[in-house]
């Protein structure tokens, strides 16, 4: 991308994670970097499901990432 503001559709976010920039992962596997913080990105994200009336959950990790080394039981 260009560096310019776009608009992302919110119901094909399927995962968000980074640090200083934020790297979206759409439904589709599409992967957008962007200069906001993974926090500020699901902020947005929820204001945008509390404006259209959804519960005031909060938005929050589900998983954990494994640690290097470490087979899965």
């Amino acid at each position: 991308m260009s560096g310019e503001p776009f608009f992302l559709n919110p119901f094909l976010v399927e995962v968000v994670e980074g640090g200083q920039e934020a790297v979206i992962t759409l439904v589709t596997g599409k992967r957008l970097r962007v200069v906001e913080r993974k926090e500020e990105v699901a902020e947005r994200l929820r204001a945008f499901f509390l404006e259209l009336g959804a519960p005031q959950a909060p938005l929050r990790s589900l998983v954990r990432p494994a640690e290097e080394g470490k087979d899965r039981p």
